[in-house]
């Protein structure tokens, strides 16, 4: 097991690396040696970018939806650029960038059709 603060001469494990990157950690050189401190925390620049990303995706995901041949009713077109359209804001809300797009991110709800999609795949 490791911990933050742990230390190492010379070289350190592949494991002692793979556990900072599961443990939002890293390695810092020291003395010769390496020890685990914690990664520092991202600042609100990256957490835009993060949410911006995880918003994009959200976007190409629905992309589809919008081709003129593309077999969909008009209320569900709609709903569709209702949650476009509120995913292009949601940067722009009072408290973005959050959690740079995890849970604490208030995504709107997905309309039914992309959920009835997703339970297909």
């Amino acid at each position: 097991m490791y911990a933050i603060g742990q230390k190492f001469e010379g070289v350190y494990p592949t494991e002692a690396a793979q556990w900072c990157n599961d443990n939002c950690a890293m390695m810092v050189p020291i003395d010769g040696g390496f020890e685990i401190q914690p990664a520092p925390a991202p600042t609100a620049e990256q957490q835009y970018t993060i949410l911006r990303a995880a918003r994009d995706l959200r976007l190409a995901a629905t992309d589809k939806y919008l081709l003129g041949d593309y077999p969909i009713s008009e209320g569900d077109l709609a709903l569709i650029k209702t949650y476009r359209g509120t995913l292009r804001a949601l940067p722009e809300q009072p408290g973005a960038p959050w959690d740079g797009g995890g849970e604490a991110t208030p995504w709107p709800n997905a309309p039914d059709i992309l959920q009835m999609e997703r339970s297909c795949a």
